[in-house]
């Protein structure tokens, strides 16, 4: 990643890492990413909407919003929704589809790094 410097008002310098490859997200793209991933989620879980949102103590049309990109969650909603769903917050906001791993393999694979994943019912220290 390369470094830039950039002159400041008062004399004052600042480093700023620039890449190149590197394309701004909008809303739209994250809000798709968020539904995705939750709809494979509780696809692979087997798990209805009404059953994640009673679970995971969120309303059920909130959760129907979030995954029809109506309505953002609140970070509370996307951590409770996590947490049933056993996936650190941040896997469901990472592009790209879940991959299957050989059997006894936890992790969802992003662009760069795998990223573990808890099924529920799990020993999480196995």
């Amino acid at each position: 990643m390369a470094c830039q410097t950039v002159a400041k008002k008062g004399g004052r310098n600042q480093t700023e890492k620039m890449n190149a490859a590197f394309v701004p997200l909008t809303m739209g793209d994250v809000r798709e990413r968020l539904a995705a991933n939750m709809r494979r989620l509780r696809a692979a879980r087997g798990i209805s909407q009404e059953r994640l949102a009673l679970e995971a103590g969120v309303d059920r049309t909130m959760l129907s919003k979030i995954e029809r990109r109506i309505s953002n969650p609140s970070m509370e909603t996307l951590l409770k929704l996590a947490n049933r769903l056993g996936v650190d917050p941040v896997a469901l906001l990472e592009p790209g589809p879940l991959v299957s791993l050989p059997a006894g393999s936890n992790y969802r694979m992003t662009s760069s790094h795998p990223i573990a994943v808890h099924e529920p019912g799990q020993d999480k220290s196995a």
